[in-house]
């Protein structure tokens, strides 16, 4: 059972994320998409809210990361890599957005965009990489958030002004 159980985790994992912002009790939803950059909003009972849009362009998965997809079932098929990867709220109740970008323009950095009550608010670029075979967990707190990776056995520190 517990496998099974990981395994959905997983497949939940690689198509949806979501974020609670407790200043407004708000759930940001957004179903992974090549083609879209869509964050749906719901209150606790989840009534939709209202949804953020933001103009996005497919980007290619290299050559090298499709053949490494073709070992893993679930991402076989795919060709372009996800709008977004994943989204937080920080302690000033802004959504953080971690989008996809193409890695020629920007290496072993990852793009965020921020909203304050839905709207777009400033695109910040921060020097970790989420794309690596790196395990990485961000964890918030009062004055900004921590980024630790456990591969490299390493702790990242950033205040949000």
């Amino acid at each position: 059972s517990h496998g099974l159980e990981e395994y959905y985790s997983k497949l939940l994992w690689r198509y949806t994320s979501y974020a609670f912002n407790q200043n407004d009790s708000l759930v940001y939803v957004y179903q992974k998409s090549i083609d879209n950059y869509e964050i749906k909003l719901y209150n606790l009972n989840g009534k939709y809210v209202s949804k953020i849009t933001k103009p996005y362009r497919k980007i290619e998965i290299s050559a090298e990361k499709i053949n490494q997809n073709k070992r893993s079932e679930s991402l076989r098929d795919i060709k372009y890599h996800f709008s977004i990867y994943f989204m937080f709220v920080d302690f000033k109740g802004r959504l953080w957005v971690n989008r996809s970008t193409d890695r020629k323009d920007i290496n072993k950095s990852e793009i965020f965009d921020i909203f304050e009550n839905g709207i777009y608010i400033n695109t910040i670029v921060l020097d970790f990489d989420v794309l690596n075979d790196d395990e990485i967990n961000l964890i918030t707190y009062d004055k900004g958030f921590f980024i630790l990776n456990f591969t490299q056995n390493s702790i990242s520190k950033y205040e949000i002004l």
